[in-house]
């Protein structure tokens, strides 16, 4: 599990579940080589309950729409 990366993380990597959660702020668009806003998912966090045999659930919660005044054309943030 880490911190948030503006973007929703759920993955395998060598046989380690990865987790990361979204940013409460602005998204970064997934699977994009040059920096990228994204237009269509909302500020989120993602919740865990741990199980005493392993057992891990977990989901992202966001809000309904995207916040109002993003620099949409931003070269970063």
């Amino acid at each position: 599990m880490h911190g948030h990366v503006h973007q929703e993380v759920d993955c395998v990597h060598r046989q380690i579940r990865v987790l990361g959660c979204p940013s409460t702020s602005i998204q970064f668009a997934p699977h994009q080589h040059d920096f990228l806003l994204d237009a269509h998912r909302g500020p989120g966090f993602r919740w865990l309950k741990l199980h005493g045999d392993g057992r891990i659930e977990t989901a992202v919660c966001r809000l309904d729409r995207v916040p109002t005044g993003q620099q949409q054309d931003a070269a970063g943030y």
